[in-house]
């Protein structure tokens, strides 16, 4: 469902226009949609993003009038949307009995789609060659979640058996409503597919390492004779160091990727390696999903993360979009003391590199 108001504050603001339609197994089987006479002037700028004016609205009905309808309509179904809880923060002011679990398409894209530059619905509808139609007005948003919708449906389709078996863990142990977009899915094929463990022979497990004390090997390069270039304003001749190992510092990713370009043009190997807590720590996501309960709040950056998981190479975070609110997660799941298989690996990438790139944090923790 969608609706269109008059602002952006439901303690002050008023709906003008609601649609919803009723879907079932991908084809939409009832319709409702009307405007809503809101009393208030409608601000200019809604109206240039609407096209919803006051003279449309004049002989609408009040919301009163058409609030039983709308009730009707939902019943006790799962209530979809882009980004919901605008929605239901105005419909629950004038219907309270609402407790319908809540499908937010933003909160799914983000767990299946992980890496966009935006979230708006119109850019992802356009990215993924999905129809087109003219947005801001009820009805056609509405029709456009629904064709997003499908595709988010079919993304959870694509998942395979044993990491579905895993998300049906995840959600059997949290209260997140939006979790019943999955629940068909994921129950549907736990029983056509018997979820096997991938068992790892010992062989190819990397060994446990030891802590290392990174300021320590970098005292010892310096003591060895190695060379560490820190960024300056002037161009590093790469040219003049190709039978040696450099270490360069950046301060931004707009350096570090002219570092790269230049590097790679003098014909060097370049890796670029960050900070243990850039890198999701595998074994800390196993714990934290084995926990007995998962909060709503973290569970679908949780989700996020199993399925990333599944294609990383790197497990570097700059790989996926992570919100404020996430950070925190993250941290907790990061192998901060560079144990684990992730890190692991770019410090071999870059222990076979001519030229290893990192952050001026980095250099300071002695991670050179």
């Amino acid at each position: 469902m969608d609706i269109e108001t008059t602002g952006r504050d439901p303690k002050r603001d008023h709906i003008m226009e609601v649609a919803a339609v009723k879907w079932e197994n991908f084809c939409i089987t009832e319709r409702f949609e009307s405007l809503v006479n809101p009393h208030v002037p409608v601000p200019y700028e809604i109206e240039l993003l609407t096209g919803i004016n006051g003279k449309m609205l004049e002989d609408a009905p009040a919301f009163a009038d058409v609030r039983n309808q709308v009730f009707d309509f939902i019943g006790d179904l799962p209530i979809v949307g882009h980004n919901i809880a605008f929605d239901m923060s105005f419909l629950k002011i004038h219907i309270n009995e609402l407790k319908n679990q809540e499908i937010d398409t933003i909160a799914l894209a983000k767990i299946l789609l992980h890496k966009e530059s935006s979230y708006a619905l119109e850019v992802l509808m356009k990215k993924h060659g999905l129809p087109a139609r003219g947005s801001h007005r009820a009805m056609a948003d509405t029709e456009t979640t629904v064709d997003f919708f499908e595709f988010l449906v079919g993304k959870i389709d694509e998942i395979d058996s044993e990491t579905l078996g895993i998300i049906n863990n995840v959600l059997a142990k949290s209260n997140w409503t939006g979790k019943v977009a999955f629940d068909s899915h994921v129950a549907e094929r736990s029983k056509r597919a018997a979820v096997e463990k991938t068992h790892k022979l010992a062989k190819n497990e990397p060994a446990p390492s030891k802590n290392i004390f990174w300021k320590d090997l970098t005292l010892k390069s310096f003591a060895d004779g190695g060379k560490i270039i820190l960024e300056s304003p002037a161009e590093i001749p790469f040219n003049a160091f190709k039978n040696q190992h450099l270490v360069v510092a950046y301060e931004s990713f707009q350096k570090r990727n002219e570092l790269v370009t230049e590097a790679q043009a003098a014909g060097l190997q370049v890796a670029v390696l960050k900070e243990p807590a850039f890198y999701l720590s595998p074994k800390k996501l196993e714990q934290k999903l084995a926990g007995e309960s998962l909060s709503s709040e973290e569970t679908p950056f949780l989700l996020k993360l199993i399925l990333w998981n599944k294609t990383t190479q790197s497990g570097d975070r700059e790989e996926i979009s992570v919100e404020r609110e996430e950070y925190g997660i993250f941290e907790n799941l990061a192998d901060n003391d560079g144990n684990d298989v992730y890190f692991k690996k770019a410090a071999k990438e870059a222990e076979k590199s001519d030229v290893v790139l990192l952050h001026h944090s980095g250099l300071a923790l002695g991670l050179a």
